[in-house]
């Protein structure tokens, strides 16, 4: 790739390469040559570097960015334009600290169902935040196959 690692592996260099995430043996696996997707292969495409795919049906389609980190999010905007029902949102009061001062501040939470994939999650609670993120409490399970060049990511069940 031309590219020298030291440090942090980012989506500038992991969207040149196909890979693979397998959280259960915590092994990240690169592999420079082309392959044909899966028949279960997710759409995906790619702006700013991040990684982007349609997701969430309970109330309509949205798009989300798979960006690694733990917790799956949904956009206070998209709210307003799925038009979750009352009874399927909450609201939370999630602490906030920065290092001079801890407080409150109100949040959303609501409530689906998030298909994507092998992933059929009901009743899934969701915090709100600036973006839609897919994190690892959904992907955790599986393992994540992208090849960004081509346009794909894949989630399947690890080996027993």
């Amino acid at each position: 790739m031309d590219t020298e690692v030291a440090g942090i592996l980012g989506n500038n260099i992991l969207n040149k390469t196909a890979y693979q995430v397998d959280w259960n043996r915590n092994v990240l696996t690169l592999n420079s040559r082309s392959s044909s997707p899966p028949p279960d292969a997710i759409p995906i495409s790619v702006r700013n570097n991040r990684v982007y795919f349609k997701g969430w049906s309970t109330s309509g389609e949205t798009e989300f960015a798979w960006i690694p980190g733990y917790r799956s999010t949904l956009a206070k905007d998209e709210l307003k334009r799925l038009a979750i029902p009352l009874k399927n949102k909450a609201r939370l009061m999630p602490p906030r600290s920065t290092s001079t001062r801890r407080n409150t501040s109100s949040s959303t939470s609501p409530t689906g169902q998030f298909p994507g994939g092998p992933i059929k999650r009901t009743n899934y609670t969701m915090l709100t935040w600036d973006h839609n993120v897919v994190g690892m409490d959904l992907l955790a399970p599986w393992i994540l196959t992208v090849d960004a060049r081509h346009g794909w990511l894949s989630l399947s069940a690890p080996p027993p």
